[in-house]
């Protein structure tokens, strides 16, 4: 029986993997059934059911992915529901197929497709994680990372749902993708939002949009009287100025125009300025 790599009490990795390969599976054909010894023959085959995972193990791995990211132990009809899809998986793409013959008997198991018991924990923790994380169950790993993924997507100005935030959070706690390359992602799009720009951030993969976007993030906070950092780099005309490469001037225009201008301070005291300085000039 080939060895499971997922881990367990005492083992070195946190989730593992188990991945069907050449080397623990036999020879396979390209439609994934076992070659089977030609000579020898006739030969009879019987198929039956190959188990990578005992219980201990699944248990294992899926009470350190829920701690890690809800910061709660799974129950034991969460664990029950995790196992039976483990085997169901594993019963459907393994097989071991025994052929008896003359000549003795071969064994041989099919690699049908590869898969990986990481893929499938990770796939049932983020079933549960919107539910869990409204009930405000976050463990610590998952909530380091939720922060961090957020404030990266809002400072490239990329507006993510939070489905996909959290398959993302899902996906890294759990090791089956980077927080590089969760960040190369919405990077990316950026780029594809901003082309004009898209230059300087390939030069500099340090730089986010906000970091570019600073001058008229400045300019915005101070017409309307905002923080810096309560400006939203999904605002309609910052993401214009960014698309369009405006100038500050340009940007300003655009800004004194909305509607929501006319009853700040700045552009009161703006009318008010102007109105003494016509005064002057006609000696009122």
């Amino acid at each position: 029986m080939a060895k499971s790599e997922m881990s367990g009490p005492g083992s070195g990795s946190s989730y593992g993997s188990t991945k069907l390969s050449d080397s623990n599976v036999g020879i396979a054909t390209r439609e994934g059934e076992p070659m089977l010894p030609d000579s020898g023959g006739p030969w009879s085959q019987s198929s039956t059911s190959y188990n990578f995972t005992t219980k201990q193990q699944a248990n294992f791995s899926l009470e350190q992915a829920w701690l890690d990211m809800f910061g709660i132990a799974p129950s034991a009809k969460i664990k029950r529901e995790f196992y039976s899809l483990l085997t169901k998986m594993e019963k459907q793409y393994a097989t071991k197929t025994v052929a008896s013959g003359a000549g003795g008997s071969s064994t041989q198991t099919s690699k049908a497709y590869t898969f990986s018991t990481a893929d499938v924990l990770s796939q049932f923790v983020q079933k549960y994680t919107p539910s869990m994380f409204k009930q405000g169950n976050l463990g610590e790993a998952s909530a380091k990372v939720f922060d961090e993924t957020v404030t990266y997507a809002n400072n490239m100005g990329v507006e993510v749902s939070s489905a996909a935030i959290l398959a993302d959070v899902t996906s890294n706690v759990l090791k089956t993708k980077s927080i590089s390359d969760i960040k190369k992602y919405y990077r990316e799009q950026a780029m594809k939002m901003y082309p004009d720009i898209a230059k300087r951030l390939q030069e500099n993969d340090q730089l986010t949009i906000r970091d570019l976007a600073t001058p008229y993030i400045n300019k915005f906070a101070l017409l309307f009287d905002r923080d810096e950092n309560q400006i939203s780099l999904t605002d309609p005309d910052l993401q214009d100025a960014l698309a369009k490469n405006k100038s500050m001037s340009e940007f300003t225009t655009s800004l004194k125009k909305r509607s929501d201008y006319v009853v700040t301070d700045y552009a009161k005291k703006e009318a008010s300025d102007l109105a003494g300085a016509f005064k002057k000039v006609w000696g009122f």
